[in-house]
């Protein structure tokens, strides 16, 4: 986004110098600060205020007369010793009451009015931290307050401090704010109490002091200054409200003496007088509060100073909300819809809350039309691009505000929804709570057309359909609004190819399953994983002639994108359930805590006998669709499969090892095999099983490796042309014996010599796109068969075939990141170097102690080996700045080109190219600490990595290096 401030138009009529500057072209917040504290506290371009319009004929000066033969000469140099004021040193101490030290002063002025007034402004003084003081000479003439201060801040510009009580770290100032707050507040009240805020000049005397120090180029002053205006009429906005609610009583008052059939004249009279003195109390205040918002606020709001700012912004706030009769109009709102491209970030979070409150008062709702639709757009730019994560949070919470009040169309929402699969987990979580509003307002409007929940729930009672819950309307609006957001990002060959890889291990969480992970953490009725297990398994939607059954049987009705969606939704359902109702404590010192543990155990059983079944016939029932079939195997994914102990299960067990069997045998699409594949390895860590699942899966491969020989027995891999049919054959017959080599050790089976050759030969192919999938699962598949190669320990005269193996399997991954013209097979090529690599020295390491033998082959990570896996790297950061719209960071300085693939600029693109990059990065590291080959070069190649391509990648680096 672009952090600068752009000049708004005036809608609403106003002078120039209501209108709000370019904060990039006149100040820069975050400059440096100058060595000089007289510098850091001084501000050139600021903007001078103008003075006070109202003033009053003064009256004769009351007290001590003086002769005003001189002015008070302000000396240059710096006194000695601290300058005591009563007041400030009353302000900081806690035991003395702030209340008590306003009716001191007004004591005081009661005695001298001129004496006093010269403490007060002493006293404004010392709370900007200026060591200086005024005399009553000073006091005397009001026209030259800005010349007098204009000396004092001369004399003091070379020994100010940055410091001062308003921004001060001092113990001593601890509660100074809050404290000064209450005493201006009982000061005001004062004010008001002895009538001198409407009948004397007292209140102007100070004020023209007040707004001249605010115009100070010295920041301390300024700061200070514009506190004590903004406090003060923040103060005066509470004393207008109480005086229209006097109006309201009073006007109410006259109107029942007038209706009353004997007519009270002197009540009336009486009324009326009291009428007129509050509507000239509330002329008064009102002129106030325009005169200092003109000579004031019109300045500040944009001040240098960021702090200046947000302070301005927050009383706006306040005052809008207090006396909205006087603030609440487009003349006065516009000044936060400008702010919201202020440069600083706590601006704009400040003006962003602030617009929160107004858009969440029902009051406010039909004043707030045409601010909305005039910066809208702006609003919900920062909730997806603003540099900061926390204003991007509360612009999301802003928008939600806006959403209930209707001031966003259907596609600005979208806008919002489709943040739920941002790249941040707050950013994406605030989303989905936007989400879960808008699904619960949708369907409470559609359970209101068709009846009250209880009525729907009696009409289905009475019907055959005893399975229904009225939660499938919520699952069924989740679904729908879920599919437009994924819809919305037009997905990729590029993008499905990435993904399928990175799912491989089961451990991969799809986006659209997080954000439903944070819905369920959010409302648990998405926790009501049985519910959605009955909504998936019901196919009964024929007609029953009846509504509102009819109706909501046909919003219920699910198309298949959508069914993978509540299959995911059911997938967080079990995953929220098995991890948040379940914790078993980490030790367990006693009975009472093992007893519960037990429990626990129990309840996990008992949740795991009740499930599996739906699963087995979720599964069934999903057969005929590879898509919702793979949704349904990854349901097994959510769950913890080590912990099912029940020998009840058993059964349910078996009828899923057989559907295992049965989906791998049969169906050619490529997730289902893998997925099957994962299932029997994590259900080969259930010791009730171990037997039946070995001999299941023994059956398997001996299947599997006759369909291999069949089709590539005799076929010339290398050279021959593969037609379609033979690829789809080839495909998953290559994909089934890819998963079996996950599952089984091949390095005994006869075949083991003719299927690593074909293997081989079909790496060395030449590049074609179209034939990627196939090398894709022959590099996955000799992988696997060189991790049963090191795991054996054989006679030293194996140890050259072994070699020779590897060094075949090795120049063919070297071929292909250096000449395919598939980046993502480049990819893969890459990433299974390093994982053998790392493969093959933890073998080592486990197979000798001493570290001499592990040692003398660190050979491994030849310089073009090297160089090829750090061009690859860098063009998959290059393509992840391209597609997060971030610099790129060179790592190397090659010239070849980067790596160009079909990404979209969105956030499921982001996700998944960092985690591209960060799977990347943090295996090389590891292949070269293995090897001891870092040398500063290197270091210091990642070092410059850090801070350029998110948090994550940066914590790989610092783990690696430092």
């Amino acid at each position: 986004m672009s952090e600068s401030v752009t000049t708004g138009s005036d809608d609403d009529g106003g002078d120039r110098e209501s209108s709000p500057v370019m904060l990039s072209q006149s100040f820069d917040p975050m400059s440096s600060s100058s060595n000089s504290s007289s510098e850091e506290n001084s501000d050139d371009d600021y903007e001078k205020t103008i003075s006070s319009k109202k003033r009053h004929p003064r009256p004769n000066s009351k007290g001590v007369n003086v002769k005003r033969s001189r002015r008070n000469a302000i000396v240059e140099e710096d006194p000695q010793e601290e300058i005591f004021n009563n007041l400030f040193a009353f302000l900081l101490d806690q035991k003395v009451d702030t209340m008590d030290i306003a009716v001191s002063w007004f004591a005081d002025y009661a005695k001298d009015n001129q004496s006093a007034l010269a403490n007060l402004i002493n006293f404004i003084l010392k709370c900007c931290g200026c060591n200086r003081a005024i005399n009553v000479f000073d006091v005397q003439d009001q026209d030259s307050a800005s010349a007098t201060l204009s000396q004092i801040q001369l004399s003091v510009e070379r020994t100010s401090t940055r410091d001062y009580p308003l921004n001060s770290k001092n113990l001593k100032f601890r509660n100074f704010r809050k404290r000064l707050t209450g005493l201006l507040s009982n000061f005001v009240s004062q004010l008001s109490i002895r009538n001198y805020l409407y009948n004397s000049t007292v209140f102007e005397d100070i004020m023209s002091w007040v707004v001249a120090m605010s115009s100070s180029t010295m920041r301390p002053i300024r700061h200070t200054a514009t506190v004590f205006c903004l406090n003060i009429m923040t103060f005066l906005c509470e004393k207008s409200k109480e005086l229209l609610n006097e109006h309201a009583i009073a006007t109410k008052q006259l109107e029942k003496e007038e209706k009353r059939s004997r007519v009270n004249r002197n009540r009336i009279n009486e009324l009326n007088n009291s009428l007129g003195e509050i509507v000239k109390q509330q002329d008064t205040l009102t002129t106030y509060l325009n005169d200092y918002f003109d000579s004031v606020f019109v300045h500040r709001y944009r001040d240098v100073e960021p702090k200046i700012r947000v302070d301005c912004l927050q009383e706006l706030g306040v005052w809008i909300n207090t006396v909205p009769s006087i603030f609440f109009s487009g003349s006065y709102l516009r000044y936060l819809g400008w702010m919201l491209s202020d440069i600083n970030t706590t601006v704009r979070l400040t003006v962003v809350k602030v617009l929160r409150k107004f858009f969440e008062t029902d009051s406010f709702i039909g004043g707030l039309r045409h601010f909305s639709s005039r910066f809208k757009e702006r609003i919900l730019e920062m909730s997806c691009v603003d540099a900061d994560i926390g204003v991007r949070v509360a612009s999301i919470r802003l928008c939600n505000a806006m959403r209930t009040c209707g001031f966003l169309e259907n596609s600005e929402i979208l806008k919002v929804l489709k943040l739920i699969l941002d790249i941040n987990p707050r950013v994406q979580r605030e989303a989905v709570l936007f989400l879960c509003k808008v699904v619960d307002e949708s369907v409470n409007e559609k359970i209101d057309l068709w009846g009250e929940e209880d009525y729907i729930l009696k009409a289905f009672s009475q019907t055959s359909l005893t399975t229904f819950s009225v939660h499938w309307i919520k699952f069924s609006q989740m679904c729908k609004l879920l599919e437009e957001v994924r819809l919305s990002y037009q997905s990729s060959f590029d993008y499905d190819t990435l993904l399928r890889i990175f799912q491989k291990n089961g451990n991969f969480i799809t986006p659209i399953t997080q954000a439903l992970l944070n819905a369920c953490e959010i409302d648990s009725i998405y926790q009501s994983w049985e519910d959605i297990s009955n909504f998936v398994l019901f196919d009964n939607y024929t007609s029953t002639l009846k509504d509102p059954i009819d109706s909501i049987l046909s919003f219920c009705k699910l198309n298949d994108f959508q069914e993978s969606i509540l299959l995911q939704l059911l997938s967080a359902s079990i995953q929220t359930v098995c991890n948040n109702n379940f914790i078993t404590p980490k030790t367990v010192h006693n009975k009472q805590a093992a007893e519960t543990t037990n429990d626990q155990n129990k309840d996990k059983d008992l949740l795991y006998l009740n499930l599996l079944p739906y699963i087995n016939s979720i599964t069934e029932r999903n057969s005929a669709s590879p898509t919702l079939l793979h949704d349904s195997l990854r349901l097994l994914f959510s769950m913890d499969l080590t912990e099912m102990t029940d020998p009840q299960l058993s059964r349910h067990f078996e009828l899923l090892i057989n559907n295992l069997k049965k989906f791998f045998l049969t169906n050619n699409d490529l997730q289902i095999i893998q997925g099957c594949t994962i299932l029997f390895l994590r259900l080969d860590s259930i010791p009730a099983l171990k037997e039946d699942l070995k001999l299941l899966v023994t059956d398997i491969c001996d299947q599997t490796v006759t369909e291999f020989l069949k089709n590539f027995g005799s076929f010339n891999i290398q050279d021959a042309v593969i037609t379609k049919d033979e690829f789809v054959i080839f495909e998953a017959c290559l994909t089934r014996i890819e998963g079996c080599t996950s599952l089984k050790d091949f390095s005994d089976y006869p075949e083991f010599d003719i299927i690593y050759e074909r293997l081989v030969s079909l790496l060395s192919r030449v590049p074609n796109s179209y034939e990627d999938t196939l090398k894709f699962s022959a590099i996955n598949t000799l992988q696997s068969l060189l991790f049963w190669f090191f795991l054996r320990k054989d006679n030293p005269a194996d140890e050259e075939k072994k070699k020779d193996d590897e060094t075949k399997v090795f120049n063919c991954l070297i071929n292909i990141m250096n000449n395919d013209s598939s980046k993502i097979l480049q990819l893969q090529a890459a990433r299974t170097f390093l994982e053998t690599v790392i493969m093959k020295e933890g073998v080592k390491a486990s197979h000798y102690n001493d570290d001499n033998r592990v040692s003398e082959e660190h050979n491994f990570l030849k310089p073009q080996f090297l160089d090829a896996l750090l061009k690859i790297l860098e063009g998959w950061l290059y393509t992840y700045a391209k597609v997060g719209q971030f610099p790129f960071k060179r790592l190397t300085q090659a010239s070849s080109p980067h790596t160009q693939i079909s990404l979209d600029k969105n956030p499921l693109n982001r996700r998944l190219l960092e985690h591209v990059c960060c799977d990347l990065t943090s295996k090389l590291l590891i292949v070269v600490s293995l090897s001891n080959t870092i040398t500063p070069e290197f270091s210091q190649q990642f070092c410059e990595l850090r801070g350029h391509y998110g948090p994550k990648l940066s914590a790989i680096v610092d783990e690696f290096l430092n």
